[in-house]
């Protein structure tokens, strides 16, 4: 993890240099993105002998775990027979996550197991990157954050996936249509977290810098339209994403696991029809 916020800080440093030569004079947004690649703490609490090191990014996370609490206890506060409009939003949020694990393939089972993981991972996501419309800093421009994030994603979906299928069933779903694409499959699960993690933190990242650019060219009217695109609607996108890949990852395991199985079924079937011909053709052989 150091190496990767070291590997960030050095780029944008090089990312600075360059900056600074071809925008002579532009300080603000130099001396902005200079401030977005600070990852370090900004004050530390105590415990003891115990110093706490407390950085944006983890106030930031803190305030998004608060405000999904709240949010959750809002939504699931008493419900009633008759809907009301809270109720109805929390119903309809379920429902859309469900059929989104059905249409990866997985049962009314599985999709009740998938869908509090994936639907508390999505509001987290979609909290702690909206937050920026109040001046905050979202913490997926933090790499630790969307790193640890997909780390755990992936953890989780290789355990669901043994719990869905076992250690048979996810031999079969890495094994087809050729065992030879073993080492191929398994390298896929690293780059899936690779993958989640550069799409968090690109866009996030990459959209403050975009921001800072426009409000420095153009700094009347257009930041504040861009502004609540990036702010609102690309979280909002990155949050359903993340949400929409994790339920896909576990469906292509369940499916995998189910499409080895009818394969083995239908070599099993023919072998048995093919001892069957071959016992007929001694049997009338015999007979003759």
């Amino acid at each position: 993890m150091l190496v990767m916020l070291n590997y960030f800080q050095e780029f944008g440093k090089a990312f600075l240099d360059q900056l600074k030569s071809l925008l002579p004079g532009q300080s603000n947004l130099t001396d902005g993105i200079t401030e977005l690649l600070d990852f370090g703490a900004r004050f530390s609490i105590r415990i003891g002998s115990l110093s706490i090191p407390i950085s944006d990014t983890l106030i930031s996370l803190w305030i998004a775990m608060i405000l999904m609490v709240i949010l959750g206890v809002w939504l699931g506060y008493k419900p009633k027979e008759i809907p009301d409009k809270k109720q109805t939003v929390a119903e309809l949020l379920i429902g859309a996550l469900q059929k989104l694990c059905h249409n990866a393939g997985l049962n009314d089972k599985q999709s009740q197991e998938v869908v509090p993981f994936v639907g508390t991972v999505g509001i987290y996501i979609l909290i702690a990157n909206v937050i920026s419309i109040f001046k905050l800093r979202p913490p997926a421009q933090n790499p630790a954050f969307p790193v640890a994030l997909a780390l755990f994603d992936i953890i989780y979906v290789l355990f669901m996936g043994f719990r869905f299928v076992g250690i048979k069933g996810f031999w079969g779903s890495i094994s087809q249509p050729m065992p030879a694409l073993v080492p191929f499959k398994l390298l896929d699960y690293i780059i899936k977290p690779v993958s989640l993690a550069f799409r968090l933190f690109g866009n996030i990242f990459g959209s403050y810098i975009l921001i800072e650019f426009v409000s420095l060219v153009i700094p009347i009217a257009l930041p504040a339209v861009l502004g609540l695109w990036f702010d609102l609607a690309d979280g909002i996108i990155q949050a359903l994403v993340f949400v929409y890949l994790t339920i896909t990852y576990v469906g292509e395991i369940v499916e995998g696991a189910e499409s080895a199985r009818e394969i083995k079924a239908e070599k099993a079937k023919a072998k048995a029809l093919k001892l069957a011909a071959k016992m007929n053709t001694v049997e009338s052989t015999s007979a003759n």
